[in-house]
């Protein structure tokens, strides 16, 4: 996922990087659900464009993924889907460090700096993916949340509580110490 600045002339070049489950599964480490086994669903491409414009380096175009994220409300699979358009402008670092504080602009964050012969897109790529992450990702917009698995009769890591045995349903066994609370008035 690296380009040659060398190679980058004014006239655009297309470039399509694909984003296979192993990739997804090592740069989303921590938000995808990947269990380390082949059943990991997520796939994805980067339709790009890269130019030149002076000492500059564009890289333009669509980025299209698919993976799943642990649902908020009921900790199953929840599908994100992304397809967002991708702007950077790339430009070589300067040999002078940047002052201490700087004010940033809109313009700055579609502004990267590289070093060396050659620009890595595969941070950026991972950037964009992440942040099209929802805060609270849901599985379906009426996820009833963990509810749903207390009601499942003949689960073996729940058993019955007597506060619940009147309503027919199931708790796990590490919140039974909680329903001998009293309130204290």
């Amino acid at each position: 996922m690296k380009i040659r600045v060398e190679r980058v002339g004014e006239e655009p070049q297309d470039l399509e990087l694909i984003l296979d489950s192993a990739w997804m599964a090592r740069e989303l480490e921590g938000t995808c659900r990947a269990d380390g086994s082949d059943s990991f669903a997520a796939s994805g491409r980067a339709l790009l464009q890269v130019s030149r414009l002076g000492s500059r380096i564009q890289v333009s175009g669509q980025v299209d993924a698919s993976f799943e994220v642990t649902c908020a409300r009921c900790l199953e699979p929840a599908r994100i889907q992304v397809s967002d358009p991708f702007f950077m402008l790339f430009e070589e670092a300067p040999g002078a460090p940047l002052a201490q504080e700087v004010e940033l602009i809109e313009e700055d964050l579609s502004w990267e700096t590289f070093v060396g012969p050659e620009i890595d897109l595969a941070p950026l790529l991972r950037e964009h993916l992440l942040l099209a992450v929802p805060m609270n990702p849901l599985c379906r917009q009426d996820c009833p949340g963990l509810i749903q698995h207390l009601e499942r009769p003949g689960s073996d890591a729940m058993q019955e509580s007597p506060r619940l045995q009147a309503e027919g349903k199931a708790v796990d066994p590490r919140w039974n110490e909680l329903a001998k609370l009293k309130l204290i008035k």
